[in-house]
C-alpha cells in the first residue's frame, strides 16, 4: 500500500474547494436544519462514500481525484456541524 503525507493542510485550494461544495450542497438541499445525530448521519454516510474511494483507488486503480472529491464533501459537512456548535447555543433535549 502506498503512503501519502499530511502537508500541514499547505494546499491554498483547501479553502475555496470547500466553500464550492457548501454552496453545491445549499444549492441541492437549501440551508438544512436537523437533529444533531442526523448531521451525524449524513457524517457517517460521507465517511462510507471516503473509504470506498479509498478501497477503489487502492485495489481498483481508480482515481485519485474520486478519493480527493469524497474527502472534501465529508469535511465540508464536518465543518458545517462544528460551525453550528460554534454559533448555535443547542437547547436542552426533549423530555
Amino acid at each position: 500500500m502506498r503512503k501519502i503525507t499530511d502537508l500541514g493542510l499547505t494546499d491554498l485550494r483547501i479553502p475555496d474547494l470547500v466553500r464550492e461544495e457548501s454552496d453545491h450542497q445549499i444549492k441541492r438541499d437549501g440551508l438544512k436544519s436537523q437533529i444533531p445525530s442526523d448531521w451525524l448521519n449524513d457524517i457517517i454516510g460521507h465517511t462510507e462514500t471516503l473509504s470506498l474511494a479509498v478501497f477503489e483507488y487502492e485495489y481498483r486503480g481508480k482515481e485519485m481525484g474520486d478519493v480527493a472529491n469524497a474527502a472534501i464533501v465529508l469535511s465540508t459537512a464536518a465543518l458545517k456541524m462544528a460551525e453550528m456548535y460554534l454559533n448555535s447555543p443547542l437547547t436542552k433535549p426533549e423530555e
